[in-house]
């Protein structure tokens, strides 16, 4: 998708000396649509990823670039000050640790001014409603800091910013970058096999995989190591092969995600369940697919290589030119290049899952259901019922900052320091190139993906054992779709018992 580039207003005698940093990005004088303020804020932000911190041991290297650009609008706006929020960066590693803390903030009304959250949550129901500021009507309003700029919604990239949309029009959240899971390969590799063109189809991905194997190298390093691999391989396979079924358990007819209500209702009445054909071709071209895995695949992580982690990198793999192609995490890729690994590897989507393979193929391209802009840069705004201090006129110096910050550079400046994601914003200079090609130029499918639910820890893990122990051959495929089918069974009831939702009111068949 080509970015266009943009034009931006000479900057005022007030920001000059900040010229080699904002160059590219121009800023206004105090902002055209904001009056200078004659009360103090401070505005409280938690950037998510983006968070700067001090430097330690184990990050000798953290994100700098939002302090960076604090500074500079404290100079512009001396009576406003940025204060970085660092506490969540202390909770556990789920998403529902975060959700509990700011929940919790939120109850008692001492939610941050600004926070970073994942729009697939919100918009999909765990979060409760009149949590966050609808910021649908100050996208239409000028971006001050963007010369010529009529909307600031124009800035954002349009597929995106209508995965954002809910049905009702709000949109909760600014989204700037995009992150992705994508097949990366080794060059070498391809080229001794004969392998001239990258494979589109998942047909010809097989086909390529099994030279490779012959040509005795590791076709596929698979992470089965724990949900990671699982989860992205069902998003995609159900999504394309349930697509018939899906508006009959979306019952609160979302258009870009699935709802735990949803899901409860898919499971409740047999769509996601191994009784019906299409689930069930899901786990049975699975299985058919480890045939071109390393047989490892189980001690197999797509994560770059850590201290203490005793499973093989996938990445590490493809790099030493052991492993064919892995299955990464966008966000991974940094390693890659830091690792002085980048020009060995390429990037390409996974291939679309044709008729060719499954006759519940819809023929759709689906890669994007597993990345999407669910990276670092979404931000939200709570409203003042979950941060007290919000008045309505710190609210518009709170998009103020937020419209700084979220202008193409400097978004890009922000995304690009960590790496790993792409900045989306239009006109936007990404320099991790080998990304582009993954962001999606048309609407994205409705994803679908039973580990969306809320199951709980030990729900997952415990389907998360009944596939690996499928896929090794441990279990028969009727024993693992009975017990896989009990599991989802409970899950959604557990759900259904803990949300007081009466299920059986949303049959459809």
């Amino acid at each position: 998708m080509g970015m266009r580039a943009r034009h931006f207003v000479k900057p005022t005698a007030a920001v000059l000396a900040m010229m080699p940093l904002l160059a590219g990005c121009n800023v206004s004088q105090s902002s055209s649509s904001t009056k200078a303020s004659t009360t103090d804020y401070t505005i409280r932000m938690y950037a998510g990823g983006f968070t700067p911190i001090k430097p330690t041991k184990l990050n000798p290297d953290p994100p700098t670039a939002l302090q960076t650009l604090a500074k500079q609008y404290e100079k512009i706006h001396p009576n406003i000050k940025i204060k970085f929020v660092t506490e969540p960066l202390a909770l556990g590693t789920t998403y529902n640790d975060y959700a509990g803390w700011l929940t919790t903030q939120g109850d008692a009304g001492t939610a941050p001014d600004i926070v970073w959250d994942q729009w697939l949550q919100v918009n999909g129901g765990f979060v409760p409603k009149g949590f966050f500021t609808n910021l649908a009507p100050y996208l239409k309003q000028p971006d001050p800091y963007v010369s010529g700029n009529k909307h600031w919604g124009d800035l954002f990239n349009p597929v995106f910013q209508q995965e954002l949309t809910n049905q009702d029009g709000s949109i909760l959240a600014i989204d700037g970058d995009y992150v992705d899971a994508a097949l990366v390969y080794n060059k070498s590799i391809f080229k001794k096999v004969g392998i001239k063109t990258l494979p589109t189809t998942f047909a010809d991905l097989t086909s390529d995989l099994m030279k490779i194997k012959q040509a005795g190298f590791i076709p596929l390093a698979y992470d089965l190591s724990d949900q990671t691999g699982t989860s992205w391989w069902e998003r995609m396979a159900a999504t394309e092969f349930l697509q018939p079924d899906i508006a009959k358990f979306n019952v609160d007819h979302q258009t870009s995600t699935l709802s735990p209500l949803d899901y409860a209702v898919g499971i409740e009445w047999g769509y996601i369940q191994m009784t019906n054909p299409r689930y069930a071709e899901v786990w049975k071209l699975l299985k058919q697919f480890s045939n071109t895995w390393d047989s490892g695949s189980t001690q197999i992580t797509n994560s770059p290589p850590a201290a203490g982690n005793s499973l093989v990198s996938s990445l590490q793999l493809v790099a030493q030119g052991k492993a064919a192609v892995a299955w990464a995490a966008s966000s991974s890729i940094p390693w890659l290049n830091n690792s002085g690994f980048s020009k060995v590897y390429g990037v390409l989507p996974f291939p679309v899952i044709t008729k060719a393979t499954s006759s519940y193929s819809a023929n759709l391209d689906v890669q994007a259901v597993v990345g999407g802009p669910n990276g670092n840069f979404q931000y939200f705004v709570p409203t003042q019922k979950a941060n007290h201090t919000l008045t309505p006129d710190k609210l518009k110096w709170v998009i103020n900052w937020l419209q700084f910050i979220a202008t193409p550079q400097n978004s890009a400046k922000v995304v690009d320091q960590v790496g790993g994601t792409v900045p989306t914003m239009v006109g936007a200079k990404a320099t991790n190139k080998d990304l582009l090609t993954l962001i999606p130029t048309k609407k994205v499918p409705l994803s679908v993906g039973s580990f969306n639910l809320d199951l709980g820890a030990q729900a997952t893990d415990d389907l998360i054992r009944l596939v690996q122990a499928y896929i090794t051959n441990q279990l028969s495929y009727d024993a693992f779709a009975s017990q896989f089918d009990t599991k989802l069974q409970n899950a959604a009831a557990a759900w259904a018992a803990q949300n007081n939702v009466d299920l059986s009111k949303y049959k459809t068949k």
